[in-house]
């Protein structure tokens, strides 16, 4: 499946807004649960030993690496990122970003500026996301008399070519007669 359709998919979705919520909410337990096991496991490291470095129980790490489990703080999360020596990011981000994260599009990180802050809500979100696949759009078209200039030009190179060819298929035709002589 593209990154487009699982995309699009989402989006379509999202319109709903008992869904949005179950999305983030179960986005976060999945994410969380995943990263913390494949970051552990790829630390050699097992749920004890991250317990003990968390200064938790190991039975508090299979919780967090449960995917229905969802009961965390964010300092349990610091707590977690210190003990594996990761950075750990919490921020708000529009619906669309989300989208194309879990599509696993390429992303632009916008930082700490001002417009990063500000969060749109779902439906201005949704209202900017238009805007941008219309634009987008737009610009992939190519404007009708430039279209026609782009055809215009390469009937000229073609009708060009088709006389060279004709000028060397000619003047191979005068060297052998030439040579016959």
């Amino acid at each position: 499946m593209s990154t487009n359709t699982i995309k699009n998919d989402l989006l379509a979705n999202l319109h709903d807004k008992e869904y949005r919520q179950l999305f983030v909410e179960q986005h976060i337990n999945r994410t969380v649960a995943f990263q913390t096991r494949a970051t552990r496991e790829a630390q050699g490291l097992t749920q004890a030993d991250l317990g003990r470095a968390a200064e938790m129980a190991q039975a508090r790490i299979s919780l967090l690496e449960d995917p229905n489990y969802g009961n965390f703080s964010i300092t349990t999360l610091k707590r977690i990122a210190r003990a594996l020596d990761v950075g750990l990011i919490v921020r708000f981000v529009p619906f669309s970003e989300l989208t194309s994260w879990v599509a696993g599009e390429r992303q632009i990180v916008q930082g700490l500026s001002p417009e990063s802050l500000a969060v749109p809500a779902f439906k201005d979100d949704m209202a900017l996301l238009k805007k941008r696949d219309d634009a987008s759009a737009r610009l992939s078209r190519v404007p009708k008399p430039m279209e026609d200039m782009m055809r215009s030009t390469e009937s000229q190179q073609s009708s060009v070519k088709s006389a060279r060819d004709q000028q060397q298929s000619l003047n191979a035709m005068m060297t052998m007669g030439s040579s016959k002589r």
